[in-house]
């Protein structure tokens, strides 16, 4: 029995009493008009009349206190029923805490309009490395674990939901002590309770893992798999990217000298070795904003951004040459190592292709000449 029907038999039991108790004060009263009322005279009967009376009162007194006892076993009954209904519900939401608590996503309810923390379970708290011992909680001590953007993106999540959207899903990223980062997949649905509130479910899964994979694979990728520089692909796109921003910058192209004469008389492993230690001089030689790339081969690509000064290129590029005559290749000996090297100073708009033809040009000028030589584009 619900709450409603437990009003409304409420309802008809009082109405109820209600007329039995009238009915029996109106006979009463009418029965005493008529034994003594002022029209009726004084006789020999008036004994009688009284007598007539009492059974009356009697009779009124036992319907009255009938109706005592059925309103009293009524109401006994009905608080049973609540006390059963109360219980059952006690069990249930004993049960709702032990499910939420037992969850291997972290969980949490919060009133949808003040923010305020309703239920929280233990593994959103180790997730957000806070005390499971800790019970004064406030929103503040998840969003401490995000980082400005983050907690930028969180509120506008958050303003969605408020503003009437059902549902968001988004990953974050958790700066937590000793520097380490992790990341969990957020769900926050917005539901309305049975009273007319709302409030905002949120679950939170730890998905590092799933987004080292993700990066890793990433990497791979955009990776040379012999070199660990940007490969063509990556490489090309990345040097797009920065030209069709109108980034300035030194276009670099070279290849090995006689590299053939190399895997010939010193073999394809000693080869390889050659090509892991230019692709080292070049990361040693540029900053790391710059692009290196292994476009196959021997053949490489080096894109300096913001590098426009024709000074500061060639002493990049004498450094870079200086570097190479100092590498040791494992298993080359003394063999000495030279490349040749086409430049362009990227002032104008211009694409990866058009940079790559006129460069080569000047690569191959450079052919012609001793070894570690290089000519700029004019």
């Amino acid at each position: 029995m619900n709450n409603e029907r437990i009003r409304k038999k409420e309802k008809k039991v009082i109405i109820i009493a209600g007329i039995v108790v009238f009915l029996s004060v109106a006979i009463f009263f009418a029965t005493a008009y008529i034994l003594f009322g002022s029209a009726a005279p004084e006789t020999e009967n008036t004994g009688l009349s009284w007598l007539i009376l009492t059974i009356v009162c009697a009779v009124i007194t036992i319907i009255l206190i009938s109706l005592i006892v059925v309103c009293v076993r009524w109401q006994a009954k009905a608080m049973s029923e609540l006390g059963e209904r109360l219980g059952s519900a006690g069990i249930r939401g004993e049960m709702l805490v032990e499910v939420i608590e037992s969850q291997t996503v972290g969980t949490m309810v919060t009133d949808a309009k003040t923010a305020e923390i309703i239920i929280v379970n233990k593994m959103a708290k180790d997730f957000f490395e806070i005390d499971p011992e800790k019970t004064d909680l406030n929103v503040m001590d998840f969003r401490s674990k995000f980082s400005e953007e983050g907690d930028k993106f969180f509120i506008s999540c958050l303003m969605e939901l408020r503003s009437g959207k059902g549902e968001v899903e988004f990953e974050q990223a958790l700066y937590l002590k000793n520097d380490v980062v992790a990341y969990i997949l957020v769900n926050a649905k917005r539901n309305q309770l049975s009273d007319g509130s709302n409030v905002i479910i949120y679950s939170f899964m730890d998905i590092s893992e799933r987004k080292k994979l993700e990066e890793d694979l990433q990497i791979q990728s955009e990776t040379d798999y012999l070199t660990s520089i940007c490969n063509r692909r990556s490489g090309e796109f990345k040097t797009e990217r920065l030209l069709n921003n109108g980034e300035p910058g030194m276009f670099c192209l070279f290849d090995v000298d006689k590299f053939k004469s190399v895997n010939d008389n010193f073999g394809h492993s000693v080869g390889d070795n050659l090509l892991i230690e230019i692709a080292r001089t070049m990361v040693k030689t540029f900053r790391s904003s710059d692009i290196l790339i292994r476009l196959g081969g021997d053949e490489f690509v080096i894109f300096a951004a913001g590098v426009k000064d024709m000074e500061i290129a060639k002493m990049l590029i004498n450094r870079f040459f200086n570097n190479i005559e100092n590498m040791v290749v494992d298993g080359l000996g003394e063999h000495k190592v030279t490349i040749s090297l086409g430049a362009v100073i990227v002032d104008t708009d211009k694409s990866f292709a058009e940079l790559y033809n006129n460069a080569d040009s000047l690569m191959y000028n450079c052919k012609a000449r001793p070894g570690n030589t290089f000519e700029f584009f004019e």
